[in-house]
């Protein structure tokens, strides 16, 4: 699967050598110490009911908050979007109070979301609507709970590499 560029056109595949990884390297910037880098995709799957959710709402809790992560790992402060194609409006609410309480967070911690709109970035107004988000409220970290929900049609076998692209 491959993305559409700004312009429309497929993006096609870069081809590197082994030349490059010699040259002196810009430093990665982490949003979690040595897990998720800025720009990135990070995939997180599992089983329903393996708690995938609740471990996304604690991490982008702790980014938000700029709290460690789940104890060790040092969180860079960044503003959060969530979005909720799983939870519902009230669950999620009462999902993200109870890791909210739990890291003893208060309202002003920049984490927002939106549940059940239905994104499909598949369509361009969809992924316009979602870079339009993440430069009006500056974010830092998007979580997407289910990213398969938002792309029909797309595994997340396959979402990583296909879908790396995206603003």
């Amino acid at each position: 699967v491959r993305v559409r560029n700004k312009g429309g056109a497929m993006n096609r595949p870069v081809i590197h050598s082994a030349k490059e990884a010699l040259l002196p390297q810009p430093p990665i910037c982490y949003l979690v110490e040595g897990i998720i880098s800025q720009g990135s995709v990070t995939i997180v799957t599992g089983e329903a009911g393996d708690g995938k959710t609740w471990s996304l709402l604690d991490l982008g809790v702790c980014v938000a908050g700029g709290i460690p992560w789940i104890g060790d790992y040092q969180t860079k402060q960044g503003n959060v979007l969530f979005i909720d194609e799983e939870s519902g409006l009230t669950r999620f609410n009462l999902r993200l109070k109870k890791v909210m309480s739990g890291h003893g967070v208060d309202d002003s911690l920049p984490l927002y979301f939106t549940s059940l709109s239905l994104f499909d970035l598949t369509k361009k107004g969809d992924l316009q609507e979602l870079d339009r988000l993440v430069k009006q409220l500056n974010i830092s970290l998007v979580i997407v709970d289910a990213f398969t929900d938002v792309v029909p049609g797309v595994t997340s076998a396959v979402a990583a590499p296909a879908y790396a692209g995206l603003p």
